[in-house]
């Protein structure tokens, strides 16, 4: 993945993702209207947290690709502060 062919892949992907929300951009708009609506909150939070591993693993598989070491990994998915 981390090679020239890798970048054309990604590109591909992103390019035809945004081609597919331009295309039906009025029904996306309606789509995301509810997607705060108080039963979608837990699916919210888990695709968020999903999504926030597989980033996190990614850096740790790019470190190692470069020979780099990861020896823990961590993911903040939440923090408050009161100062």
């Amino acid at each position: 993945m981390i090679s020239p062919v890798g970048a054309i892949v990604w590109l591909g992907v992103v390019f035809f993702g945004l081609k597919l929300v331009i295309d039906r951009a009025e029904m996306f708009n309606d789509q995301s209207q509810a997607i705060l609506a108080p039963g979608n909150i837990a699916l919210l939070y888990l695709s968020f947290v999903l999504v926030k591993a597989i980033h996190e693993f990614g850096h740790a598989f790019t470190c190692k690709y470069f020979g780099g070491q990861v020896h823990e990994m961590g993911a903040m998915l939440a923090e408050t502060r009161a100062y």
